[in-house]
């Protein structure tokens, strides 16, 4: 009867809906146990990875649309304030983003560290139009991030959204959506080609900002007594 109510023919119909939507989650767990029980050498292993990254980066500059990496890089310029949504694996991302970001002279937030979706919210209440967020998703899709995201376009504040395709949660909520292919046999996604494009967009950002190289220099002042540098002749 719950089955039908549901508008499925009767229960059959209905635990292979269920099973179908558990397989995304658990793709990356057989691949690995399909990957650990193949004969393979370390070093074919390794090198195995490091050709999927090469793949994916190739094919995600080819996929890429100058003009929407245009438009992403003017997004992150004119925004007032900015907000990395990410958690997770997305989240470590997001802070070298940041880093890179703040390096340009833009002002860049993220959630606190410990933090959760209350975080987010108390940062993002303050966030209007003239603002930009910045949300990062990939299999397996959090959550949080996708409806946090769809909150804040509720609210008509811009979202730049970075995920792998068009069937991502995470793909209509954008304003404006890139996308990075990341495939991985041994985990979810490729944590390399997701970092790549984001360092792709700061490399854009610093480009185009007056003020990268003021922040540069001021870091590099401030933080040159805690730098090594390397000794001559090697």
């Amino acid at each position: 009867r719950f089955a039908r109510s549901l508008d499925f023919e009767g229960y059959a119909q209905f635990r292979a809906e269920v099973v179908q939507g558990f397989e995304s989650v658990f793709a990356p767990v057989e691949r690995l146990r399909t990957k650990i029980s193949e004969k393979s050498s370390t070093r074919d292993v390794v090198v195995a990875s490091i050709q999927e990254d090469i793949d994916n980066l190739t094919q995600t500059t080819r996929n890429l649309d100058g003009a929407a990496a245009e438009q992403a890089v003017e997004m992150l310029l004119k925004a007032e304030n900015i907000f990395l949504l990410a958690f997770d694996n997305a989240a470590a991302l997001a802070n070298i983003f940041a880093h890179r970001l703040e390096l340009a002279g833009l002002e860049v937030r993220m959630i606190d560290n410990g933090g959760g979706t209350l975080s987010a919210a108390r940062n993002l209440s303050r966030f209007t139009d003239k603002d930009l967020v910045v949300s990062i998703a990939f299999p397996r899709y959090m959550r949080d991030t996708v409806e946090m995201t769809r909150n804040v376009q509720r609210r008509s504040i811009p979202v730049l959204a970075i995920t792998d395709q068009q069937t991502s949660p995470l793909a209509s909520l954008g304003t404006l959506t890139l996308y990075v292919r990341a495939a991985r046999s041994f985990s979810s996604t490729s944590d390399t080609a997701i970092l790549a494009l984001l360092e792709a967009l700061a490399a854009g950002v610093a480009s185009r900002s007056a003020g990268a190289t003021i922040a540069a220099e001021k870091f590099a002042d401030f933080a040159y007594p805690w730098l090594i540098a390397p000794e001559k002749g090697r």
